[in-house]
């Protein structure tokens, strides 16, 4: 998962947001593709999910976790912004990306770390 934040025209973007993508049909199911053993799960800007571990098959659940982590990390520069913004991050947690990439549509919002 990739952030790109941006500084023109005030917009940012989630790219390569498809690590944990289907690879393929495999007897009648889909298969997703296993987290590669230099796998890094530790790491001290991002809280992994618990299940996204070395040699384990990706998940986009897992996906939709780290990025929950990593937005929770910043807040809205107005109160009312950031009020749209906590809930998007709950839209996130509770139902998933495309809830979360619906409440961000309506939002219009300058983004600075947490202090």
């Amino acid at each position: 998962m990739n952030l790109v934040f941006g500084y023109s025209d005030s917009r940012s973007a989630i790219i390569d947001f498809d690590f944990a993508q289907f690879v393929g049909p495999s007897a009648g199911s889909f298969t997703y593709p296993e987290y590669p053993e230099c796998y890094q799960h530790n790491l001290p800007d991002v809280e992994r999910h618990a299940d996204a571990e070395a040699g384990v098959p990706m998940k986009l659940a897992h996906d939709v976790y780290a990025l929950h982590s990593v937005y929770s990390r910043f807040q809205c520069l107005t109160d009312s912004a950031d009020k749209s913004w906590t809930q998007a991050l709950r839209a996130l947690k509770r139902s998933g990306l495309q809830v979360f990439i619906d409440c961000c549509n309506d939002l219009d919002a300058t983004l600075i770390p947490r202090l």
